[in-house]
């Protein structure tokens, strides 16, 4: 599922690369690898148990910083500017609950409950 979409350039972020697990990633699908939260940039095959070497399409790129990204957002929820927000691995969606969830930026601009999406600086990185 889809939850994140890049909105700013790349040179504004910061990535890493991982071979995809079974069943590969979707592009924007948000993954925690140990403990550091981002997001898959694009699409990527699974690798096979057997495969000796990586092929540049089974590697994945995860942003884990940036400074403009598209969220999918609880429908529920009013989210303000400057607003803390964690992702919900529960639902997939954003809100403002640290409670069992994983902190992942800062609200770039203010939405209503009905809302779709909002746009965060994203700060995966690393976290406690």
């Amino acid at each position: 599922m889809s939850v994140f979409f890049l909105q700013s350039p790349l040179r504004e972020t910061v990535q890493i690369q991982v071979p995809a697990p079974t069943g590969g990633y979707d592009q924007g699908q948000a993954v925690a690898i140990s403990n550091v939260l981002g997001f898959a940039l694009t699409t990527a095959d699974p690798i096979a148990s057997n495969d000796e070497t990586i092929e540049s399409s089974r590697l994945v790129t995860f942003i884990t910083e940036a400074a403009e990204v598209k969220a999918k957002k609880n429908t529920s929820l009013q989210i303000n500017r400057g607003d803390e927000v964690f992702y919900d691995t529960a639902d997939g969606n954003i809100n403002k609950s640290p409670t069992g969830n994983t902190f992942c930026g800062y609200a770039l601009e203010s939405v209503s409950a009905s809302a779709q999406f909002v746009k965060i600086r994203f700060q995966g990185g690393e976290n406690d």
